[in-house]
């Protein structure tokens, strides 16, 4: 039977999280759930005036290196959230884990933001793969041919995506790629680099098939998630 734990705290500083903000500015809860599976992830959840921000924590992994490494990574990318952002600001964010087993952890993170003085909102995706065994963050490079993968795309095959949106999709890679071979340096350059390299796009497993995360223009929503065929 699933145990749930919820409590709730109101922090003296967040320097942890978002530099040092004054006490008692920020709400911090958090829900916890014992499962069966290796990664166990502890929900963080911090809300204030228009930002809500759902994030995962990794608790009782095997190797507490990795557990501490990548609880690092993921509240570091969450700090340089919280400091480009003022009190007028709407900035939302959530995590779904999308895969976990043995060997890997796959987390999505969703979310969008509207600064204050801009016209419209954005959406905006990103993905965290994680090696149990070793500690090292998954990239696409390190499990599919991107050349062969830009040839697919290129050619409007093998992959599944909206029906609705597909032309464009194509329209798009189209015009931001003259050629396969644009499109595979993008695409060698996905997920998160040990040499903290801004990625390119994302990439995450799930129910035995790899999806690409590409950044796309605002009206076809900000990003667009294919899924692989034969992945």
């Amino acid at each position: 039977m699933k145990k749930v734990i919820v409590f709730s705290l109101v922090l003296g500083a967040i320097c942890l999280l978002a530099g040092c903000q004054k006490e008692n500015e920020w709400k911090e809860s958090s829900e916890t759930a014992t499962k069966t599976d290796l990664a166990n992830i502890e929900e963080v959840l911090i809300t204030k005036d228009n930002i809500c921000i759902k994030y995962p924590k990794l608790i009782n992994l095997v190797n507490s290196k990795i557990e501490d490494k990548w609880n690092g990574i993921i509240q570091e990318k969450i700090t340089s959230d919280l400091d480009l952002l003022t009190e007028n600001d709407v900035y939302n964010l959530d995590y779904e884990v999308v895969s976990s087993s043995e060997d890997e952890l796959s987390i999505k993170m969703v979310g969008s933001c509207h600064y204050d003085g801009a016209t419209q909102p954005f959406s905006f995706i990103y993905t965290y793969n994680i090696s149990l065994e070793t500690g090292d963050s998954i990239r696409l490079c390190d499990r599919a041919d991107v050349n062969q993968l830009a040839e697919k795309i290129y050619n409007n095959q093998g992959f599944q995506i909206e029906t609705t949106i597909k032309e464009k999709f194509i329209d798009y890679i189209y015009s931001a790629f003259d050629n396969e071979e644009l499109l595979a340096e993008m695409l060698m350059n996905f997920d998160y680099s040990e040499d903290n390299n801004q990625p390119f796009g994302y990439s995450f497993y799930q129910d035995g098939r790899l999806h690409l995360c590409i950044e796309v223009p605002h009206d076809l929503g900000d990003f667009i998630i294919i899924e692989l065929e034969n992945s």
